[in-house]
């Protein structure tokens, strides 16, 4: 049982430790400020033609609706090239949808 906690927590780590690095290249890829916040997760998609995992990076702007980003495969995996072909799909900030 011990070792089972042991290596959940390493993962947890891990991911916490991805996340953190990945954060500064979404800002950059998205052209978010410093009042924007970004959430980053990992989820299993269980959709037909999807991956196993996807990463869903959610933005929140002050005064507008969050959106959600999906890169289609696990957060180990996401690219700088991802996330500037995501940010290629992001609405304008003239176009995002006010509260």
């Amino acid at each position: 049982m011990l070792q089972w906690w042991r290596e959940r927590r390493s993962q947890a780590e891990e991911r916490a430790a991805l996340v953190a690095q990945m954060k500064p290249r979404v800002r950059a890829a998205f052209g978010l400020g410093e009042t924007d916040t970004v959430a980053i997760s990992e989820i299993a998609c269980p959709d037909l033609g999807c991956p196993d995992l996807e990463t869903v990076i959610l933005i929140m702007r002050p005064g507008r609706r969050t959106q959600a980003v999906k890169i289609a495969g696990p957060l180990a995996q996401v690219s700088d090239a991802d996330l500037v072909q995501a940010a290629a799909r992001w609405p304008s900030l003239s176009e995002a949808g006010e509260k």
